[in-house]
């Protein structure tokens, strides 16, 4: 679907300036520079865009679609076991979706509310008890997430 992307012409010869630019820490500003010349989807490599638009996203993303992810994905399986984030194959993807979909489900979350409530609310007494003074909420978010988590 994407044939027709604009491309800047150094991208279609070589990924070197992905290289350098991702080396340099700065390729998120150059992806947007990109985008703000050429459009939301924009050509980074002969094989690659670089998409800042959700419609477009979700054709690419969204369940049946007929787009195959790119190699990228494979990087995060190292050897072959079965894992769902970078799953390629949308058969097997599904399959494995469907094994963990219910945990997900909004009413599965929505009976974990009353546990996080809970949670937060001592949170916020023991917050209160520290009122004035200077705290290290980090380490006090991190004992409310496996407060919540714990119950």
């Amino acid at each position: 679907p994407f044939t027709k992307v604009s491309e800047p012409c150094w991208a279609s010869l070589s990924r070197v300036w992905l290289a350098y630019h991702s080396y340099t820490g700065d390729l998120h500003v150059m992806t947007m520079r990109l985008h703000e010349v050429q459009g939301k989807v924009v050509h980074i490599a002969s094989s690659e865009v670089s998409i800042s638009d959700l419609t477009s996203i979700k054709t690419i993303y969204s369940p049946g679609s007929k787009s195959r992810q790119s190699d990228f994905y494979s990087v995060w399986q190292g050897r072959r076991k079965s894992d769902l984030l970078p799953e390629r194959d949308d058969r097997v993807h599904s399959a494995q979706r469907r094994l963990v979909s219910r945990p997900y489900a909004m009413t599965s979350l929505k009976e974990l509310e009353p546990y996080v409530d809970s949670a937060i609310q001592v949170l916020l007494e023991k917050l209160d008890d520290m009122l004035g003074r200077t705290v290290g909420l980090g380490n006090w978010v991190q004992l409310y997430a496996f407060g919540a988590f714990a119950s």
